[in-house]
């Protein structure tokens, strides 16, 4: 059984309790921030090495120059197959 409590002694016990859950309450928030801008930053991070690798391949595929062709041609001709006998 709980052990009864004057009305001033309870009400002072649920205020305790209520900064408590205040405190507990507010150190979650925070946790929860500071988690949020360590996704930020890697989003971030990630996006910026995405974009910098699309640079990177779009400088490479823009600096060969276009229209040129190469022309192989063989050194001798293919052989002639065998006459079948």
């Amino acid at each position: 059984m709980s052990p009864k409590y004057s009305p001033e002694k309870q009400q002072e016990l649920m205020e305790t309790s209520l900064r408590n859950v205040r405190a507990l309450v507010d150190q979650i928030e925070e946790e929860e921030k500071v988690e949020r801008g360590e996704r930020r930053r890697i989003f971030a991070i990630l996006g910026a090495a995405v974009l910098a690798l699309i640079v990177v391949v779009g400088y490479i595929v823009l600096r060969q120059p276009s229209g040129t062709s190469v022309i192989v041609t063989p050194s001798s001709p293919p052989p002639k197959p065998a006459a079948p006998k």
